[in-house]
């Protein structure tokens, strides 16, 4: 009975440790928010703002690394968990958003130069890209692709340059339809030539 007794202060005693362990994290990382990354500050070019990214599928580091690519904001990584933290203006929060919900994911991704922003007219819509490669929907930072069943790409501007967000195994496809669509135009095969191609500045 009083060997009982004893393991059963143990066991409540382990389960009190590892609650208070979890408190400490989540107090340290609320902290560290709080004092390192204040949620609205000015910067030179305007408000700055944080934003907390859990990731499910991929590790915080392999996220660090597709921020880094693109070049958005400050990214750190919150201590003990696989979560990034992204500094960034309010606009460039919402392209990290679309970015980070697109790669997160069990297929590598891969993210390519396709033109200079000046040269963004004379691309193809994301429609019609899409569906030359098929099986793909392909959208923007503000309209990023959703659904399940098909993959899913973002090509739009940021910055200087028009990059590709997609799929590893997509991505030859995509610079492929957009050669092809383009020498189409320019041959006048096209059947109604296209005013905008959809893509804003960033």
């Amino acid at each position: 009975m009083v060997a009982e007794k004893a393991e059963n202060l143990k066991l409540k005693a382990k389960n009190h440790s590892s609650k208070f362990k979890t408190c400490l994290i989540l107090s340290f990382t609320l902290w560290f928010c709080i004092f390192h990354f204040p949620p609205y500050v000015f910067a030179a070019s305007g408000p700055v703002r944080y934003r907390v990214f859990p990731l499910k599928r991929i590790s915080a580091e392999q996220g660090r690394k597709y921020l880094a690519e693109v070049g958005i904001g400050t990214v750190s990584k919150l201590p003990k968990t696989n979560t990034l933290l992204v500094t960034a203006g309010p606009r460039e929060l919402i392209k990290a958003n679309a970015i980070l919900r697109l790669v997160d994911a069990k297929k590598p991704f891969r993210i390519k130069l396709i033109c200079p922003a000046s040269e963004a007219e004379k691309l193809p819509s994301n429609d019609r890209i899409a569906a030359e490669v098929g099986d793909i929907l392909i959208g923007t930072f503000f309209n990023p692709p959703g659904g399940k069943d098909r993959a899913k790409a973002i090509i739009d501007i940021y910055e200087d340059e028009v990059i590709a967000v997609a799929p590893a195994d997509k991505i030859g496809k995509i610079i492929a339809a957009i050669e092809q669509l383009k020498g189409n135009d320019e041959q006048g095969t096209k059947p109604a030539p296209s005013t905008s191609s959809g893509l804003a500045p960033s």
